[in-house]
């Protein structure tokens, strides 16, 4: 920590901050979520999926993302270990003169950035973000001012060695459809009040249709509501029968179409 530092004050951070972890699969993040500045995630080693907006893509070694402020996300580790870097800033954390530099200028900051580092240029991405842990660690009276210098370089060199786009490439996975719809919802219903209580006693009562229509299917089994039920009710177990019961219409319903156009 840096003498006097205080992180977030007002929703927002207060300096460039970056940090590293090593990620296993049963490693679940609390919810999704978003925040009021700038993220950059880069996957250094492993695969991932990630929830970013309405669309769900997997992460593999090399791949860097530029997060906006305000787009909800979330990480799921399903691949085996992976080692991931972040650093956090705000927009007046970024020189003037480096952003003209960027693709687009100052457009580069108004939307989603996917950058796919080639492999041999992926050491020297991995050495900046050694660089700006190097100083979290020492956290002195400079070290704030070199955590920008390192950011500057870092937005700089991803740029050049990069290739950037602000669109998922072709061959991201995307094609999971009510995973993005569930993401979609979330996104839209972020601040609405949980309904699992609701789904459960539609489940409870074989309410299937009740149940649907509390949007059951978002749920992603992460377990938190049985785990804070005072009642100690099994809600993820009621979710996940909900949600094998409409699988198993929908099956039947494509079934049955697919029959009738065969005659």
């Amino acid at each position: 920590m840096m003498p006097g530092d205080e992180r977030l004050r007002d929703g927002n951070i207060t300096r460039v901050y970056t940090d590293s972890f090593l990620r296993n699969g049963d490693f679940v993040m609390p919810a999704n979520h978003c925040h009021a500045y700038y993220e950059i995630y880069y996957l250094e080693q492993g695969a991932c999926r990630f929830f970013l907006g309405d669309a769900m893509l997997d992460l593999h070694s090399g791949d860097l993302l530029l997060i906006p402020p305000q787009l909800l996300h979330y990480t799921r580790y399903l691949y085996g270990p992976c080692r991931r870097s972040t650093v956090y800033f705000r927009r007046e954390d970024a020189d003037d003169a480096v952003v003209a530099l960027l693709p687009g200028g100052e457009s580069f900051f108004r939307e989603m950035r996917f950058v796919r580092i080639p492999e041999f240029s992926r050491s020297q991405i991995s050495a900046l973000f050694g660089r700006m842990l190097g100083e979290e660690r020492i956290g002195d009276a400079y070290a704030d001012m070199l955590l920008r210098i390192r950011l500057q370089e870092l937005l700089l060199v991803m740029s050049r060695v990069g290739s950037v786009s602000e669109e998922l490439p072709e061959d991201i996975h995307t094609t999971d459809r009510q995973v993005v719809a569930a993401a979609v919802f979330m996104r839209e219903n972020y601040r609405r009040e949980v309904t699992a209580a609701e789904i459960a006693k539609a489940v409870e009562s074989d309410d299937i249709k009740a149940a649907e229509d509390a949007h059951v299917m978002t749920c992603i089994e992460c377990g938190a509501c049985s785990f804070s039920c005072p009642a100690y009710r099994p809600i993820t177990q009621f979710c996940r029968r909900a949600k094998n019961s409409i699988r198993a219409r929908i099956a039947a319903e494509k079934a049955k179409a697919a029959a009738a156009a065969g005659k």
